[in-house]
């Protein structure tokens, strides 16, 4: 997934890309208690290997895509082939150039610019919108219009086209359906803005809350919403206008409703989840896909059309593949050791501390974010035949220079068992490079996920480790 480097000032103006970086070091350590007894496997290649997008070949004029299903992988150059789907006909095949993939075979389309070289993304716009199903692209927040006995708001968006007519260039969605809309130039670094966002997104709230760059909260009701300029009816105060250069994040009051035509229920059609260069990411029902743009059904913008040269990676949901990260475990055991009470939880498609997951410098959209001791249970159906993950430490788990702290530092066992016997156990470090794992699974029942303690004295130090792409495959 290609995102922007971060830096705070350039140019005079905040750069600050919707893909989280990696967030500074940061140390916990702990005695723990003896890692179980497991047998010690023989390191073997597996008989398949988990897939990995094939590299951009050098001196390519064009973009390209990289596509990986359960069967093998290719790459298409989209300057010289054609890519192409439609919902409208049956059976649900994509064409690349001359290769047909039934779409219940898919796992990803992964694209690339052309060249070995990627071009840094200039954000332009001003916020980040956070839907209530957890959807989250960047626009700029330019009015809210009433339509009949709802609102609206009007945003600024450059790389999501509405297929209901619009302005150019300008999405228009139920407020209903906006969690949360945050300012990326109230924010002098990453760190600060992650930590921020990640505790709004804990709980929701019953009104409408102001947070400004002061560090002030106010709680109310929005009244009116510009470009450059906010009126709020705060409790308490009164009506206030303020700058839009002045606030952090706007919270949404939660409603228990949905928005018109937005009822939950369920499609026959692919569901795919759709990352963006920028870091946004939308979840919903291809519609088509050609060589210029991706048509999506989007349970709250609507039908919206994506050129493919804003797309990073394109993730294919159900069919005979199921990502982990889509389900609930059955039973979770965590803590950070003996001494310790406190525990921190996996993510799903994030690392543990809710950035994007990321090892060797590449991030992968799609998987689940640990810190050790962790063990997660999952209930599989006896039709699942693979187990697929590629695993390792987070690149935030690489510790600062000093040659003792790293000793003990960044280093997990990842084991994965199946119905509570051991298919696989590997220590690995933080600067171990990623290990892809593929697994035959058939007629298991329960498949647990564990990671425990590997560094001197097992201490849990910088133990953040990644299952990503995790998923099991009919």
């Amino acid at each position: 997934m290609i995102k922007a480097p971060y830096s705070k000032r350039e140019n005079g103006t905040l750069r600050f890309p919707g893909s989280l970086l990696a967030l500074s070091v940061v140390f916990c350590s702990a005695l723990s208690l003896q890692s179980p007894a497991g047998q010690d496997l023989q390191e073997k290649k597996p008989a398949a290997p988990a897939l990995k997008a094939p590299a951009a070949a050098p001196g390519k004029t064009h973009s390209s895509v990289a596509i990986l299903s359960i069967a093998g992988s290719s790459r298409l150059d989209l300057g010289e082939g054609a890519l192409s789907f439609s919902s409208k006909t049956a059976p649900e095949i994509l064409k690349a150039g001359p290769d047909h993939h039934r779409l219940e075979d898919l796992l990803f389309l992964d694209f690339q610019p052309p060249g070995e070289e990627k071009k840094t993304e200039v954000l332009k716009e001003m916020a980040e919108v956070v839907l209530s199903n957890g959807d989250h692209f960047w626009a700029t927040p330019v009015g809210i219009e009433p339509i009949k006995e709802d609102d609206f708001l009007i945003a600024a968006c450059g790389g999501i086209s509405q297929q209901v007519s619009q302005k150019d260039g300008q999405l228009r969605l139920d407020l209903v359906g906006v969690r949360l809309l945050l300012y990326r130039n109230a924010f002098t670094s990453e760190l600060q803005w992650s930590r921020f966002r990640n505790g709004l997104l804990k709980a929701s709230t019953k009104n409408d809350v102001v947070h400004l760059s002061a560090g002030t909260r106010l709680t109310g009701f929005l009244e009116e919403l510009k470009r450059d300029s906010i009126l709020f009816s705060a409790d308490g105060v009164g009506e206030v206008k303020l700058a839009a250069g002045k606030v952090r994040a706007i919270e949404f009051a939660a409603i228990d409703e949905e928005p018109p035509g937005g009822e939950k229920k369920e499609t026959a059609g692919q569901r795919v989840a759709v990352f963006l260069k920028d870091g946004g990411k939308l979840q919903g029902e291809l519609k088509s896909i050609d060589e210029k743009s991706l048509a999506l059904g989007h349970r709250l913008l609507g039908n919206v059309s994506l050129p493919l040269s804003r797309l990073a990676q394109v993730s294919f949901l159900g069919g005979r593949c199921q990502y982990l990260s889509d389900m609930e475990p059955a039973k979770t055991r965590e803590h950070l050791g003996s001494l310790f009470l406190a525990r921190l939880p996996f993510r799903q498609d994030s690392n543990v501390l809710g950035n994007p997951l990321k090892m060797g410098g590449k991030t992968y959209p799609k998987g689940l974010g640990v810190h050790a001791y962790s063990r997660l249970d999952y209930d599989i159906a006896k039709g699942f035949k693979k187990f697929q993950a590629t695993i390792g430490l987070d690149d935030s788990a690489r510790p600062a220079s000093q040659p003792a702290a790293a000793e003990s530092t960044g280093a997990v066992v990842f084991r994965v068992l199946l119905d509570g016997k051991l298919l696989k156990e590997k220590p690995m470090r933080f600067s171990d490079s990623p290990l892809d794992l593929d697994l035959d699974i058939a007629g298991g029942s329960l498949l647990s996920l564990e990671v425990d303690f590997g560094g001197k004295d097992s201490s849990a130090a910088l133990d953040r480790a990644n299952w990503c792409g995790a998923r099991v495959i009919k």
